[in-house]
């Protein structure tokens, strides 16, 4: 049986929420890069999983839309 997780469970702890907040604020196309920069800063020590955040703020984008 799977189970569901939802979109911030992905980001977790790890992520700050005001890099959060800053990632929902750019561009699509930003979103890689930002979270590669983020990711070489000393506090997060290469240690952000580039790719499921990438993933978590295109659901919680796609989650806050009116459908």
């Amino acid at each position: 049986m799977a189970t569901k997780i939802t979109p911030g469970a992905c980001i977790g702890p790890h992520l700050d929420r005001k890099d959060l907040r800053r990632l929902l604020r750019c561009r699509p196309d930003e979103v890689p890069g930002l979270i590669l920069l983020l990711n070489r800063q000393p506090r997060y020590h290469n240690g952000l999983d580039a790719i499921a955040i990438a993933v978590a703020v295109a659901e919680l984008r796609a989650a806050g839309r009116p459908s």
